[in-house]
């Protein structure tokens, strides 16, 4: 039986591998962001180009475990390849988390990863999220340590997750932050008559501080309001079955949402599967926490997006098969069987649409690429996003959002983009630093020399004086000529902007 789902596990990590290694296409709206920065950090000292447009920023800062981790691989091998490893490794990394949770509370794995490849095209990946599941991964085998250590002395424990906090903190700040709330209700729930683990868990958290008050990181750039927004906030609680990949007019993480749901009814209901009471309650109060979680506060978006998924794991941890039920069906068919085919179905009804998706945006992505090598290395590229009902295939798996990005990748040049104001990497010598989209009003003479003019839906007039380098359907490549020019009408960018989430 070991044998037989050892076999099963293998087969399903190949199965989900299958979009990234069909298809030679960045997965996620954040991931061309991410790997212009490591492609930064690992050739800034060789490359004369880089050089004159970026600079490090150096310190023990958050945000730096994918960087350590994959900049050794951008030295030897192209980002873009690097980026399609990383991306496999945190699709796995789901599948991981549900076995690392089952065997922590029940002793056992189970069939927990088979039900996490229901889940391992999620949200976070469809947003490029990547540092952040790095994270979320160790936060997880972290808080699985705690869980199943509870009884070793307190010098053990305090040395043991000293030691995590620090890494998780050099990781990422909000994997951290999860790990600390999954110790924290952890402990409400089922260790607060044991007084005696209160002072490790609150002292674990004394490095990270230390780090955080010495170093005195820069805080991410935005508004620090406090967004709340119903329709984002049942996104986010469906996100973990949710990833763009169309089944004729149903985005297929529907489907597999109701048909998952409604198939672990009804096999709880025929006591084909039980559940472990504390994975379910953690799992349980994790839901309520990123119902009540808003959209964006403080400058970080999507912080409620980044909860659902680990609810999800807890909750899928804690199926266990067995029970009362008849192990035939009146059909004569046994249970376990027809379980098993319905949710090896879900699966590869996920991985189809998502790799289908990929391959319908092949040949817009490439066009992207050729188009990069109309610039001169060095080069500056403003992006202006034009975001109206998106109707290309590029926007259904959304690699338009930071696909600027491509020159720091191919032409050693800067796009004018998010990822040249993080707290390890700064852009230097660009006009603007801030995207087009997001700008009350913006002239010719703002941005940079050349121009990706991206066509999501209507396409706005081009600016006056713009001679094009490239023209495809969804984008144009500008060179905005020196001199007097007429300005872009500020109230079509303004609508523009307002369509996009």
């Amino acid at each position: 039986m070991r044998g037989g789902r050892l076999i099963a596990t293998c087969a399903l990590l190949a199965v989900l591998a299958v979009p990234v290694l069909l298809v030679d296409v960045p997965v996620g709206v954040d991931t061309l962001a991410h790997l212009a920065r490591l492609h930064v950090l690992a050739h800034i000292g060789t490359d004369p180009d880089l050089a004159q447009l970026f600079a490090l920023r150096p310190g023990l800062i958050p945000y730096l475990g994918m960087d350590w981790l994959l900049s050794p691989l951008v030295q030897v091998m192209p980002a873009l390849k690097v980026g399609r490893i990383a991306t496999v490794l945190c699709v796995w990394s789901t599948v991981g988390m549900v076995a690392v949770l089952a065997w922590a509370f029940t002793g056992r794995v189970g069939v927990a990863p088979l039900l996490g490849g229901v889940v391992a095209w999620n949200g976070l990946t469809a947003w490029g999220f990547l540092p952040y599941l790095f994270g979320v991964a160790l936060a997880i085998a972290a808080f699985a340590l705690w869980h199943r250590l509870r009884g070793r002395p307190a010098w053990q424990r305090l040395l043991l997750f000293g030691a995590a906090t620090t890494g998780l903190y050099l990781t990422h700040l909000l994997a951290l932050v999860l790990y600390g709330g999954l110790v924290g209700i952890h402990a409400l729930l089922f260790g607060a008559w044991r007084p005696r683990f209160w002072p490790v868990l609150v002292l674990q958290f004394v490095p990270p501080v230390v780090l955080w008050v010495v170093y005195n990181p820069p805080v991410p750039q935005g508004s620090l309001g406090i967004l709340y927004n119903l329709p984002a906030t049942l996104i986010a609680l469906a996100s973990p079955t949710l990833f763009p990949g169309a089944l004729g007019a149903w985005e297929s993480g529907h489907l597999v949402l109701l048909a998952g749901g409604a198939g672990l009814i009804v096999a709880t209901r025929r006591g084909l599967v039980t559940w472990d009471r504390q994975l379910l309650i953690m799992a349980g109060v994790l839901w309520l926490a990123g119902l009540a979680l808003p959209v964006a506060a403080v400058g970080v978006s999507w912080i409620n997006l980044r909860v659902p998924l680990i609810a999800a794991c807890f909750a899928l941890a804690a199926v266990r098969l067995g029970g009362s039920a008849p192990s035939v069906s009146p059909s004569g068919t046994p249970s376990i069987i027809l379980w098993s085919v319905a949710l090896a179905g879900l699966v590869l009804v996920r991985t189809a649409s998502v790799a289908s998706t990929m391959v319908a945006c092949a040949p817009d992505y490439a066009a992207l690429r050729r188009a990069m090598q109309a610039l001169p290395r060095g080069a500056v590229l403003t992006p202006v996003l034009e975001r109206e009902a998106p109707v290309h295939s590029c926007s259904w798996l959304p690699v338009y959002e930071h696909a600027a990005n491509l020159v720091t990748l191919e032409r050693a040049g800067l796009a004018t983009d998010f990822f040249t104001r993080t707290m390890s990497v700064t852009g230097r010598g660009a006009p603007t630093d801030v995207k087009a989209v997001e700008m009350g009003e913006v002239t010719p003479g703002d941005l940079g020399q050349f121009v990706l003019w991206m066509h999501l839906g209507r396409a706005w007039p081009l600016p006056a004086g713009a001679v094009v380098l490239a023209r495809e359907p969804w984008f144009d490549l500008l060179r905005i000529d020196s001199g007097p020019m007429e300005p872009v009408p500020a109230r079509d960018l303004r609508d523009a902007g307002k369509s996009g989430i």
